[in-house]
């Protein structure tokens, strides 16, 4: 175990300890989550090597300004409470035609390559453009993922996990149009070969119910004396199974280890990875002035600079924001382990300018987290919207989720599923 490693852990645990009164808030969720993986990271399990001391510095100031500037925010009035409802038909559209899609893609892409002999791997390198067997995506199967596939599943895991913890009288949406978005956001791991949605759905559904139990709302499931009660536990229980066993047969399906599946070391690398992996890919580094923490939400403006100004190009710092994903996918071995894409955000934001970008990008990041957590009292919009952000937290041994435009668009198309009660 390193002291750096030691120290770090323990400052985030501090922070944590300090902001408990609201234990759902940023405040205390980010610091004890990277505080945990940072302690655990410590014991360099499966042959996990040692971080630079510039890491553990990136993360210690990333998570310190990140607690103070969500520190700054002021509690809302609640006297300006507005109702939303969701816009159920369209929704119903939405999620329709989006299962088309996907089973259409399972039918040509991911089925095809499974009947062969190929596992899931081959189905992910499909999915990031390569080909595998003669078949491969097209440049319109990558604009209907990015711009409509993925940013409405992970616009529907927040919505779907907020309904999941309600009462069965008080929910907006049915029981039918919840588990056509759970079938897509499986069907939507097959396509991709990826496992780390569903990791993320199962995390804010169990986010959703501590919320709920945390703003003194009964959970449904523990109702008592009332005949259903026993029902919906079970239909809880199975949605749980059904995610459960379909993250493992994704697991093992990647590595063709069926027979001796170490899920623990998968667990383990998948978390703590991140960590030496940062280390690995801090190249020399030029920076990029704040595009690579705007990329996101700047990508679409972006995109009209490079049609219509730029000459098809983009501006040479935008541009080397872009090129992150691509440093991160080369892969990296640690003995018997190939390790490649998971970093915490402060990587990120050390692409904008060293430790001082670090600082100044967790503070913004730390304060707009709380923003959306305090206005959870004014409407059913703002929670959905916090299990969003909820989902950008916990995904932060893996990437900065809004460098992502689906990211980015799942906030937005939040806003486009849900309305104002008319009487508002």
């Amino acid at each position: 175990m390193t002291f750096l490693g030691l120290i770090t852990s323990f400052i985030c645990f501090v922070i944590a300890f300090f902001s408990r009164k609201n234990k759902m808030s940023p405040i205390f969720v980010f610091p004890m989550f990277i505080g945990v993986v940072t302690f655990f990271a410590n014991f360099r399990l499966w042959g996990l090597p040692s971080a630079s001391s510039i890491v553990y510095l990136m993360i210690l100031c990333g998570v310190v300004f990140f607690a103070l500037g969500g520190s700054l925010v002021k509690p809302v009035a609640t006297h300006s409470k507005v109702k939303y409802t969701y816009k159920t038909k369209f929704l119903f559209v939405v999620v329709s035609l989006l299962l088309f899609w996907g089973v259409y893609k399972l039918l040509t892409i991911s089925l095809p390559l499974l009947l062969m002999g190929e596992s899931l791997n081959a189905v992910r390198g499909v999915y990031f453009g390569q080909e595998v067997e003669g078949i491969s995506h097209n440049s319109w199967d990558d604009f209907i993922e990015i711009y409509l596939n993925k940013p409405t599943e992970y616009a529907l895991i927040p919505i779907v996990a907020y309904e999941m913890a309600k009462k069965k009288e008080d929910r907006l949406l049915s029981f039918k149009l919840m588990v056509m978005c759970i079938v897509l956001i499986i069907l939507s791991t097959l396509n991709t070969g990826g496992r780390f949605m569903l990791v993320l759905f199962v995390l804010v559904i169990a986010g959703a119910f501590i919320l709920r139990k945390i703003d003194n709302k009964k959970y449904y499931i523990f109702e008592k004396n009332k005949g259903k009660s026993k029902n919906k536990k079970v239909w809880l229980v199975v949605v749980v199974c059904i995610l459960g066993y379909s993250l493992y047969w994704l697991s093992t399906n990647r590595t063709g280890e069926q027979g001796n599946y170490d899920f623990g070391k998968t667990i383990y690398m998948n978390y703590c990875g991140c960590i030496p992996h940062m280390s690995e890919k801090l190249i020399k580094i030029d920076y990029t002035y704040g595009a690579t923490f705007l990329q996101g939400i700047s990508r679409p403006i972006m995109l009209l600079y490079k049609y219509l100004l730029g000459g098809g190009m983009f501006p040479d710092f935008y541009q080397r924001s872009i090129n992150i994903s691509q440093i991160l996918q080369s892969e990296v071995y640690w003995g018997d382990t190939v390790f490649n894409a998971y970093v915490m955000p402060f990587y990120y934001f050390y692409w904008d300018g060293g430790i001082v970008a670090v600082i100044l990008e967790s503070f913004v990041y730390g304060f707009f987290c709380m923003k959306i957590y305090v206005k959870r009292k004014l409407s059913v919009l703002y929670d959905v919207k916090y299990l969003l952000i909820l989902l950008y937290l916990l995904a932060s041994t893996v990437w900065f989720a809004p460098y992502f435009i689906y990211f980015v668009l799942a906030y937005f198309y939040i806003n486009i599923f849900l309305k104002k009660c008319p009487n508002q």
